[in-house]
């Protein structure tokens, strides 16, 4: 079911641009502490991740029912662990992974 999911979100047409896939993300959200570059690529992976659900605000998007008070750390955790937990999803685009493992930590409804 859920690779149907993915399938959706990631379209098919090949003219559309993509940027990160699932396996960039996961090296940025699960570099070690005592990497002389932790910070940076945890900014980036905390960055997309907020881009992401920041834009499942506007209307006609997909939604993500991320609870009050949650942190931009937990939400890169929940994304962090699920790309650890499904190597086999990794080829997808970074933005449907982090889609479904927002949806599938908090679901909507």
């Amino acid at each position: 079911m859920h690779q149907i999911l993915l399938m959706l979100l990631t379209g098919s047409r090949a003219a559309e641009a993509q940027f990160y896939s699932g396996n960039d993300l996961h090296g940025y959200c699960s570099v070690d502490r005592g990497n002389l570059h932790y910070a940076q690529y945890m900014g980036i992976c905390q960055g997309f991740v907020a881009g992401v659900v920041d834009s499942s605000l506007r209307p006609l998007s997909f939604r993500v029912c991320v609870p009050a008070g949650v942190t931009l750390q937990q939400t890169a955790d929940v994304v962090t662990n699920y790309l650890r937990d499904h190597p086999e999803e990794r080829h997808y685009t970074a933005q449907s992974l982090v889609v479904f493992a927002l949806q599938q930590a908090w679901p909507c409804g």
